[in-house]
């Protein structure tokens, strides 16, 4: 570019600093930013934005915050793209309480939260196991008029069901299905793992049901899960009876499992 005279804009230096980041190669990255302001350009909102992003994903918090206050400083206003790169790179780190800061500010600042906001800070309360939280900031996405989707839902599904909360989990379920939500196969293995290590089968066995009726075929994952759960039914040979029930239940939809690979898969779960 130089050679032909073509001087670098600030969306040229920009796709710079993202490339770096996106490699993990910060150093790199801050460099192009400090070439872009020595060649008297003056990075913008989506500049600042990227090289924080990079920087909160590796852990660097401290220069995330630094380049955030630099922003401020030079007069650009953070807008929700920014503000989203902190709360998520806060949430990485399991600062959820200071994610939730960072949110309060942006609504004080006049903007509104979108999708990727609140996804977020529900993945994060949930990872941290704080529902109650995690409810509020799904109604505060109600609030807003946004639909939540199944990536939304997934986090504090999957949260409810480590915490073996299997009531909340299918309440929330049901309130995903009231509101048109389509689950996925890896939303559906979620809730039937979760009822099977808590040895309710007959609610896994009811989503089974509302698979087959949807069109979507268990997988691997599914079968071991009701493998499990029905193995801890079992008194007497409880591997291969467990199989054999899980069998009757699949053949139903026409569905075979090869009992050889799932009698070892059982019996070696860490394969």
């Amino acid at each position: 570019m130089f050679k032909r005279g073509i001087k670098p804009s600030v969306a040229t230096y920009t796709a710079l600093v993202d490339g770096y980041c996106r490699h993990e190669d910060i150093d790199t990255a801050e460099h192009a930013f400090q070439s872009m302001i020595l060649a008297g350009l003056v990075p913008d909102g989506i500049a600042y934005s990227t090289l924080i992003d990079g920087n909160g994903k590796k852990g660097y918090l401290h220069k995330a915050f630094g380049l955030l206050g630099t922003m401020k400083s030079a007069g650009i206003s953070p807008d929700v793209v920014t503000y989203n790169c902190v709360i998520h790179s806060l949430i990485l780190r399991g600062y959820v309480s200071e994610a939730k800061g960072i949110l309060d500010e942006l609504i004080r600042r006049g903007f509104s939260p979108d999708a990727v906001t609140f996804t977020t800070l529900l993945s994060g309360y949930s990872k941290k196991g704080n529902f109650e939280e995690a409810f509020l900031v799904w109604f505060y996405m109600i609030e807003y008029h946004m639909q939540p989707d199944v990536v939304t839902c997934s986090a504090p599904l999957n949260g409810y069901c480590k915490a073996r909360r299997m009531k909340e989990a299918g309440a929330l379920f049901r309130q995903m299905l009231d509101i048109g939500l389509v689950p996925d196969l890896m939303l559906y293995n979620t809730l039937i793992h979760g009822f099977c290590c808590v040895g309710n089968t007959g609610d896994a066995c009811h989503l089974v049901n509302m698979m087959a009726e949807h069109g979507i075929s268990p997988n691997n994952a599914t079968h071991r899960a009701l493998v499990l759960g029905h193995e801890k039914e079992c008194i007497q040979n409880p591997v291969e009876t467990a199989i054999s029930r899980v069998q009757k239940i699949l053949l139903k939809h026409g569905i075979s499992i090869d009992v050889d690979q799932y009698q070892t898969s059982v019996q070696q779960p860490g394969r």
